[in-house]
């Protein structure tokens, strides 16, 4: 990451993923560009997370301003989430709002009728490890929050509860 100085600007390159807190300042506003956009701070805290193909942007507090190129911006409050796509040159707004994006901050993972698919996705972004479920059960969710748990802890948790066999394979 690298700012850049200036006296009209505050402004941050940045990839791979980093949370900002940012105290409003209207007479120098703060912006943060990545190789495939760039979002300006409305005063805010936020997660950016810059991936290959996409990169997300999740609002905790206050708004930031994502630019659409020649069409109107698109305006981010807290809970709001949105990702553009490299592939389509496109912002989407996510309305459902994902409590485990901010997780490796927190230490706080949370499933609330979560189908398998997506508590094994959370998992292995969380940890950083490949997670493979070993059973077919389709149909499955999960209800359960762990708090700063051990990968270990949290397989077993889930294995019995779902009658299931999630095992790490692997780093990402």
């Amino acid at each position: 990451m690298r700012e850049r100085c200036d006296k009209e600007r505050r402004a941050v390159e940045m990839n791979g993923k980093a949370f900002f807190q940012v105290t409003r300042n209207e007479a120098r506003p703060f912006s943060v560009k990545t190789s495939q956009t760039e979002v300006t701070v409305l005063g805010t805290s936020f997660q950016i997370d810059e991936k290959p193909t996409v990169t997300e942007v999740n609002v905790v507090t206050g708004k930031v301003c994502l630019p659409r190129g020649g069409k109107e911006n698109v305006i981010l409050t807290a809970g709001m989430s949105a990702q553009y796509s490299m592939e389509n040159k496109e912002i989407t707004v996510v309305t459902e709002e994902d409590v485990n994006k901010l997780a490796w901050r927190t230490g706080q993972l949370r499933f609330m009728e979560t189908p398998l698919d997506k508590v094994i996705e959370d998992l292995s972004d969380y940890y950083q490890v490949k997670i493979a479920n070993r059973t077919k059960n389709e149909g499955a969710r999960l209800t359960a929050t762990f708090n700063n748990l051990p990968l270990e802890d949290v397989l077993q948790v889930v294995n019995q509860t779902l009658d299931a066999r999630l095992v790490s394979t692997s780093k990402k």
